[in-house]
């Protein structure tokens, strides 16, 4: 063994935040000799007096006599006396495991208290110091939990003889599971939910105290006789540190003090009563017991009040316990359905804390709605009549003879309300799509608003497909203003509704394009798996009867945009060219589906320009100049058609395209090349007269006057933008605008871009920055880390970069010849050029950082 702790290293772990080491642990469950040393050293630390008396054998009953008016208070050895019982030896209040509890008087102050101690046997057998240790734990556990609808802790001590002994309030009722036992039918049990929800805020109060109960059942809530609830039985509890909580106790370290090595389990790693234990518990998992386990134990008490039995009571106990309506099927269905959710089986769909499981109880025990359940109209109009029954019932008998006599004016309301639903959804389906074309992004999010609204208001019913589409026109103009919350909030709405319709390609298509712009707009996944998601939609055929529909001719031609800006992301030749082709198709079916409508058009015009991306970087000349060409002349089409600021983003990215594909390209002289720049610029003028500042809008306009090279609409473009919304694509566009613009200061402010990056744009980008504001240094270094990566540089930027590049102030000869070295890689397609231009342009930074 280990040789003893000296008095300092005693002192030392009485500290906070100074938990024992494992190996001191280990050595104070086998040495008696240095457990009592600490705890004398925490007696004079805390400056307490612990008890000592030997009354606590069960065979060694005291008076328990009062303590007469004025006299003296009693010296700590005599401070409790045990109560007597029916029989003989002290009344026992309860016995577990290990320990027993005792009702005992506090002389000094003159109460009942519930004392607990160690059973006789147990103090007699080998395992004294271990279950010592425990109640010791359990001890100090309560003691820092300080809560209504917890037993508060008053003292701990040991007797003249030694044994541990620990006294709190004395509880007078008797346990939930009595309670439920006694209770003649479900009525009688609900009235018992309330106990229920104490116990959820107590349990939701010790875990943000950093402490897990683990043994969570009926037997262990007591209901006491004035009302109040109170959580037992802390003996199985764990701890863990609660870092968000300024008050929190020891660390778990400090509170396992002299529980480290102690058995809780029954011999297989399970920790709990059976019936009542989580999944995770049964599998005697330790690492996945934590607050979540609380919750399933939560779960089963709520379970066993609902049924009046236990969630395991007959099967194995690995099996999931049944739904609540299916043996209590006069259960609320929102209550079942807030019950079953706390006895998930996965953790992930549980609730996330005891303290949400208690906002939902607490939302039904007032008649509000619980978010684990999907309230139809039909539910919550009964709730609401459940609510307000006598109300309901002393207006009716009041309004009988009026409603009859009004029955005629009554269906001509209804006839009017419906055509008032059937006007607001007709409007809306017009309105609706041209939102984004307002050019006032406050009445845009005002309107936005009052849609939702009316759309909630208005709730579902035979017309459920209207506004299912609705809400899906919403989640598309919400992604196209790079609102993504707002977009994959909209999106399912739009997918509850969706679920629910009887026509099968309608609910296909809108199924297809709300998962796809939830796809779009979940943070969680990465570009690859946003791509597998995407093929996987896309494998989902349609109903045989949807070839000639327009919605699902619509959904498939976004998922097959989507498929290309995928593919194209992860340099997949030929799922991008196949991906393509099949948007070209599909968006033409499209418009010959739906001749004026501009959505249409518009996807065909985008297609064009994605095509265009495509064939360039297959090298197809060719093909990039006819796409390329086609694009603008359909966007002229779509101008004619509506002057939306959509219809001008559209002709713009058009003619940014031309543009830079004949630059590309070298082809045409330079009088037809001014003459389609001259174009260009009006678009982009137009564009920035109409815009409402979207994000898609203005970096459509950054790019577009930097392929142009106008200088003058750069300023008022970038004064638009907002840096911390654009994405990665979009961010290199901006850092070569403000590098043309001669704010390459302002740019250096968002070098933590750098960090989570590995496009070649982005280092050549901020090494161009850093050149032009002199700091060769950091221009070299860039430079190099840009070499580094297998990412090159693709046609769209290049006219943009060379135009900001030749824009840098000193250092011109060294970048002229960087820029000729750079631009004819990209040209031969040839990585290794590019990285070697890179490398050479380095060198010539660090000769000008040596000058």
């Amino acid at each position: 063994m280990a040789p003893c702790l000296t008095d300092p290293e005693l002192a030392a772990l009485t500290r906070e935040g100074s938990p024992p080491s494992p190996s001191q642990q280990h050595h104070l469950l086998e040495c008696e000799r240095c457990r009592k040393g600490l705890l004398a050293a925490f007696r004079e630390r805390a400056h307490l007096t612990l008890p000592d008396h030997d009354s606590l054998d069960e065979t060694a009953p005291s008076s328990g006599g009062e303590v007469a008016s004025g006299s003296e208070v009693p010296a700590s050895a005599d401070r409790y006396g045990l109560r007597a019982g029916a029989e003989a030896g002290p009344e026992v209040l309860g016995r577990g495991g290990f320990g027993k509890v005792l009702l005992a008087r506090d002389l000094a102050v003159g109460r009942d208290v519930a004392l607990k101690c160690l059973r006789s046997k147990v103090v007699a057998s080998k395992q004294r110091a271990q279950a010592e240790a425990r109640l010791l734990r359990e001890a100090r556990v309560v003691g820092q939990l300080e809560h209504p609808a917890i037993v508060p802790l008053y003292d701990v001590g040991r007797t003249t003889q030694g044994q541990l002994f620990y006294t709190m309030r004395r509880i007078r009722g008797r346990t939930l599971a009595e309670a439920v036992e006694a209770a003649p039918d479900l009525p009688a049990r609900l009235r018992l939910l309330p106990h229920v929800l104490a116990a959820c805020h107590a349990v939701a109060y010790a875990h943000s105290r950093g402490v897990i109960h683990r043994d969570l059942k009926p037997q262990n809530v007591m209901v006491e006789r004035f009302g109040q609830t109170a959580v037992i039985d802390w003996g199985l509890a764990s701890t863990r540190s609660a870092p968000d909580q300024p008050d929190a106790p020891e660390s778990s370290d400090a509170l396992r003090l002299l529980g480290e090595g102690e058995s809780l389990s029954d011999g297989r790693g399970r920790l709990g009563t059976p019936a009542y234990m989580s999944p995770e518990q049964l599998a005697g998992v330790r690492a996945l017991i934590d607050e979540k386990s609380d919750v399933w134990g939560l779960g089963a008490i709520l379970f066993e009040v609902l049924t009046g039995r236990s969630p395991r009571e007959s099967g194995p106990l690995n099996t999931p316990p049944p739904a609540v309506r299916t043996l209590s099927p006069e259960c609320p269905a929102d209550l079942a359905a807030l019950c079953d959710k706390a006895l998930a089986e996965s953790r992930d769909e549980r609730y996330p804390s005891a303290e949400a499981l208690a906002v939902d109880l607490d939302a039904w025990l007032h008649g509000r709605p619980v978010t684990a359940h999907v309230y139809r109209p039909a539910e919550l109009a009964r709730r609401f009549v459940a609510e307000h029954r006598i109300a309901l019932v002393v207006a009716a008998i009041s309004l009988t003879t009026l409603l009859v006599m009004s029955v005629g004016a009554f269906l001509r309301v209804r006839d009017e309300r419906n055509r008032a639903r059937e006007f607001g959804l007709a409007m809306l389906a017009d309105v609706v799509p041209r939102m984004t074309s307002l050019g006032d992004a406050r009445f845009l999010t005002r309107l936005t608003g009052r849609v939702q609204e009316w759309l909630e208001a208005a709730g579902s019913g035979e017309d459920d497909a209207a506004v299912a589409r609705t809400w899906m026109q919403l989640a598309e103009n919400a992604n196209y203003l790079a609102q993504s919350k707002d977009a994959e909030r909209y999106a399912t709405r739009c997918l509850l509704l969706a679920r629910g319709l009887s026509t099968p390609r309608e609910r296909y298509a809108l199924e297809q394009t709300c998962e796809a712009l939830r796809v779009d707009n979940a943070s969680d996944l990465t570009q690859l798996a946003r791509g597998a998601r995407i093929a996987e939609l896309w494998r989902q055929a349609p109903p045989p009867d949807a070839l000639d529909d327009a919605l699902t001719v619509e959904a498939r031609q976004r998922l097959a945009s989507r498929r290309f800006m995928y593919a194209n992301t992860v340099i997949d030749g030929a799922d991008e060219l196949a991906s393509i082709r099949e948007a070209i198709a599909l968006a033409q079916r499209w418009e010959e589906l739906e001749p004026d409508d501009p959505a249409a058009h518009l996807a065909h015009v985008r297609v064009l320009f994605s095509a265009t991306v495509a064939a360039t970087n297959q090298g197809d000349e060719v093909a990039a100049l006819n796409f390329s060409s086609e694009a603008v002349r359909r966007a002229r089409q779509l101008l004619a058609l509506t002057h939306s600021e959509q219809a001008v983003h559209g002709l713009s990215n058009a003619l940014f395209a031309e543009v830079g594909t004949r630059r590309w390209y070298a082809q045409d002289d330079a009088a037809s090349r001014a003459k389609l720049e001259g174009e260009a610029r009006a678009a982009l003028n137009a564009l920035m007269l109409i815009s409402n500042d979207s994000v898609p809008s203005v970096t459509g306009a950054l790019a577009l006057a930097l392929e142009t090279a106008d200088s003058e609409s750069l300023p008022a473009a970038l004064d638009r933008a907002r840096p911390q919304e654009l994405t990665a694509d979009d961010r290199v566009v901006w850092l070569y605008a403000m590098l043309a613009a001669g704010r390459s200061r302002a740019a250096l402010t968002h070098t933590a871009w750098l960090d989570d990056t590995d496009l070649i744009d982005f280092w050549l980008a901020f090494a161009l920055i850093a050149a032009d504001t002199g700091d060769w240094k950091r221009a070299a270094k860039w430079a190099r880390d840009g070499a580094k990566c297998a990412t090159s540089s693709v046609w769209m930027i290049d006219g943009m970069r060379r135009w900001a590049s030749s824009r840098v102030g000193p250092g011109s000869e060294e970048i002229q010849r960087f820029e000729a070295a750079m631009s004819g890689g990209q040209r031969r397609n040839d990585d290794a050029a590019i990285r070697q231009a890179l490398l050479r342009f380095a060198e010539d930074l660090d000769a000008l950082a040596a000058r």
